[in-house]
């Protein structure tokens, strides 16, 4: 099931793409590691499969990876292109293996295998529905034990709910002796934890994606820098729950136990 541009002609107006790499940094072939009976990589891809009206391709650098995707019935394209990030890979996809863009892209994270589809569904439609929000990601409710780890990327909303600043560690000093009372950026709004999802009116990820990274992107490690160092803004979606995003082994087990947990309630 290898997307092609004859299968791109047949897709809707939104596209969920998963960028899935094998040589993860922190957890080398993390995308294939089993989940309770099907690996990360299919986790995330059938949530997605579940999200109405959407088509959904995995974009990778591997063919195994490709090869686990299509197992669950998703789409996969191989990219022998050197990528620096995630987007940038969907960007190879777009460009070499579509005739024509979507209206609205999802970029999800493909260490996300808890997000529910009904959490892509709203993003969707929070762009679908406003012409003036050109990107728009999740939030969730930071937990104290959160504030000091580096692996839980934290975003804060204005009032008007945009994003004013992404980080890893708090923004003003980086203390991890700090609560996640205290947290604050520099105008006072609260931390939240970033869910690994974005979704794009077109344009906006062609301008995203056509921009250099920038320096606090390169320090930092977070792509969506770029947009907010460059006058992109960024809307936010508040949702419920702690979906986790699977970065180190502690996160694999706590994911497993968690699919058993639910896997055992329906049984």
């Amino acid at each position: 099931m290898r997307a092609t541009v004859a299968d791109a002609r047949l897709s809707g107006e939104a596209l969920i793409a998963i960028p899935a790499r094998f040589g993860s940094t922190r957890l080398p072939g993390k995308a294939l590691l089993d989940l309770e009976g099907r690996t990360l990589v299919q986790r995330v891809a059938a949530n997605m499969l579940a999200v109405p009206g959407a088509e959904v391709v995995v974009v990778t650098d591997d063919e195994r990876i490709a090869r686990s995707a299509e197992a669950v019935g998703a789409r996969a394209f191989v990219s022998r292109r050197a990528a620096e990030s995630g987007s940038d890979r969907i960007r190879h996809y777009l460009d070499d293996a579509r005739p024509a863009w979507p209206e609205i892209l999802v970029n999800v994270q493909g260490d996300e295998p808890l997000l529910e589809p009904e959490v892509v569904t709203a993003l969707i439609a929070r762009v679908a529905g406003d012409r003036h929000v050109r990107v728009a990601t999740c939030l969730r409710a930071l937990d104290a034990d959160e504030a000091s780890d580096p692996h839980v990327v934290k975003g804060a909303l204005l009032p008007t709910g945009v994003v004013e600043d992404f980080a890893r560690l708090p923004a003003e000093d980086g203390d991890p002796a700090r609560t996640e009372a205290d947290l604050a950026c520099p105008r006072r709004h609260r931390w939240l934890a970033h869910v690994g999802a974005y979704a794009f009116r077109a344009e906006a990820f062609r301008a995203f994606t056509d921009l250099p990274p920038s320096p606090r992107e390169r320090s930092e490690r977070l792509e969506q820098l770029r947009m907010l160092e460059n006058g992109i803004a960024v809307h936010g979606v508040a949702i419920e729950g702690r979906p986790i995003a699977l970065d180190t082994p502690v996160d694999a087990e706590r994911v497993r136990a968690i699919l058993r947990a639910a896997l055992g309630a329906r049984s």
